[in-house]
């Protein structure tokens, strides 16, 4: 299986995983939206050669939004069939 077949099979398993049902929760589309985001900053800054501040700062921006949508996926809010 190739490398772009396995992110396809991921992020195909991943989009289908049962959603976090906590108000304000993020949901995995989020996620994938802002990890296809934050990768294309990336890959701008590392195309400077990782020179370029505008682009640095576009990279740890789309960074945070991550982090943020993962953390809202998971751990924030906790899913209500999780919490004791």
């Amino acid at each position: 299986m190739g490398i772009m077949a396995s992110a396809y099979s991921i992020v195909t398993n991943f989009l289908a995983a049962p959603p976090n049902t906590g108000a304000g929760a993020s949901n995995q589309q989020g996620v994938v939206l802002a990890m296809i985001n934050y990768m294309t900053a990336y890959d701008a800054w590392a195309g400077s050669n990782f020179t370029n501040s505008t682009l640095y700062t576009t990279a740890v921006s789309n960074q945070s939004v991550l982090t943020k949508a993962v953390d809202g996926l998971c751990c924030n809010p906790i899913p209500p069939e999780y919490k004791p």
